[in-house]
């Protein structure tokens, strides 16, 4: 007998895309480095960037890449993607390699998987412009962590933003803003989470199964 599984789709993805524009923010104006600190005012060492302008590529345009790239349009980034199958013409589409040499923010916004798995190898990271900085969340494409805390530490990197366990501003030293795994913990997304449970068995006691994956 066939049990049919259902997944709930997109219920974290305003959150999460939101939590990224969070944490492109805290780096751009050093917030790691200020709490490091101690809050304590330096105008020179704590002067950060504005992001209005700046080039942001984003890896995947998916429902997440798609969402991030509309918020930062909105806020005024210049926004480029590369997806291996999505295209969208209200963004500018560019060859990997030449979006990792060239743009100001790098946001992995591929899933964790056997194909991605080998598209952000060292040599393409250290591509990167040293006044770029690299964004991701916890689940996003797998990459060397080190290499990027290794590289923001030594100067040839602006900042790094990642979301992680225990994720905290003065984890590290220098530019790179920690944050913990809440991305997807607001009340909204919750709210969402439990109508999209409700509907799903709603649906399978009418034999409906809309969001099938076997």
């Amino acid at each position: 007998m066939s049990i049919p599984v259902t997944n709930l789709r997109g219920f974290s993805t305003k959150a999460l895309t939101e939590y990224l524009l969070f944490m492109i923010l805290g780096v751009a104006r050093k917030i790691a480095i200020v709490a490091q600190d101690g809050y304590v005012e330096n105008n020179a060492k704590h002067r950060g960037i504005e992001i209005r302008g700046k080039k942001v590529g984003i890896i995947g345009l998916g429902k997440i890449g798609l969402g991030l790239a509309n918020i930062l349009k909105d806020v005024g980034m210049d926004v480029h993607y590369w997806s291996r199958s999505s295209r969208n013409d209200e963004f500018t589409y560019e060859e990997l390699d030449s979006l990792i040499k060239t743009a100001d923010f790098i946001v992995p916004c591929c899933s964790k998987n056997e194909d991605t798995s080998k598209i952000l190898t060292d040599e393409r990271l250290r591509s990167m412009k040293k006044t770029a900085s690299f964004i991701t969340f916890a689940r996003g494409m797998q990459y060397n962590k080190e290499t990027i805390i290794s590289m923001v530490q030594a100067g040839d990197l602006y900042g790094f933003g990642v979301e992680e366990e225990n994720g905290s501003p003065i984890k590290y030293s220098g530019n790179i803003f920690a944050v913990p795994e809440i991305g997807w913990c607001t009340t909204e997304c919750m709210e969402r989470n439990a109508k999209q449970w409700a509907d799903s068995i709603i649906n399978a006691i009418k034999a409906e199964y809309p969001t099938r994956v076997n």
